[in-house]
């Protein structure tokens, strides 16, 4: 005798149970490398005191960013308010740097 393959069912009308799952290219293997940016608002940044140059190495040293293996990607939200002139020298949001600006602060792209 012979054997019977794997995905025999018996009969013709059934189907095999890998003819009735979806096909579900990607799924499993092979995730993206991409790192999700790191959120801080800016009411931990009215923490700092004033006139700091905020960036990604005063961030890591004070606390507020925990220092993780690979790059980092920071990105400034507006929640909260700050009260205290910054310097800040990482990417934000419109509503932050709208805050940074009016507290006298500055913004720098980069």
């Amino acid at each position: 005798r012979t054997r019977i393959h794997p995905l025999f069912e018996g009969t013709k009308t059934k189907k095999s149970l890998i003819q009735r799952l979806p096909l579900q290219r990607g799924k499993g293997k092979f995730k993206s490398h991409k790192k999700n940016a790191v959120v801080v608002n800016i009411k931990y940044l009215d923490l700092l005191p004033e006139g700091t140059t905020v960036d990604l190495k005063t961030l890591i040293k004070r606390g507020i960013v925990v220092k993780d293996i690979g790059q980092i990607n920071v990105k400034i939200l507006g929640e909260g308010e700050l009260s205290k002139k910054l310097v800040v020298k990482l990417p934000t949001s419109e509503t932050a740097a709208q805050k940074i600006k009016k507290a006298g602060g500055q913004v720098i792209k980069g």
